[in-house]
């Protein structure tokens, strides 16, 4: 029971993010106004870490809210990480554009539906 109580807590402290930055994230990579700063480089140089160092076992791959204007950074690195890893599973909610590719539909759970909805849901 504590670790639902644990996974309910990181579902409503995820929503609040959501919630909270949903006008800043919209539109992000649409225009010249993506800014790759010192602060994104160093992020990103943090984030290509974590993947390489969760290449193997057991792993999900959460995408939310991915859409068509900066895929190379989240979408198809979690198609290639799961696809060379046989324990993985990938997972999309994105309203609209719920996809993945071919070579991993097997392990993927993809819900074409709104993440605030999605996340009510699991929180319940």
């Amino acid at each position: 029971m504590a670790n639902e109580a644990n996974i309910t807590l990181q579902i409503q402290q995820l929503k609040k993010t959501v919630d909270e930055t949903d006008a800043i994230v919209i539109g992000a990579g649409a225009d010249d106004t993506f800014v790759e700063d010192a602060g994104w480089n160093a992020a990103a140089q943090r984030y290509s870490a974590f993947l390489e160092a969760h290449q193997t076992g057991k792993v999900l791959y959460l995408e939310l809210g991915v859409g068509g204007n900066t895929p190379v950074i989240i979408k198809y690195p979690f198609w290639r990480y799961t696809y060379a890893n046989p324990d993985a599973t990938y997972a999309c909610v994105n309203f609209g554009e719920a996809y993945a590719h071919t070579s991993i539909q097997d392990r993927s759970i993809l819900i074409d539906a709104d993440i605030d909805l999605v996340l009510d849901e699991l929180v319940g």
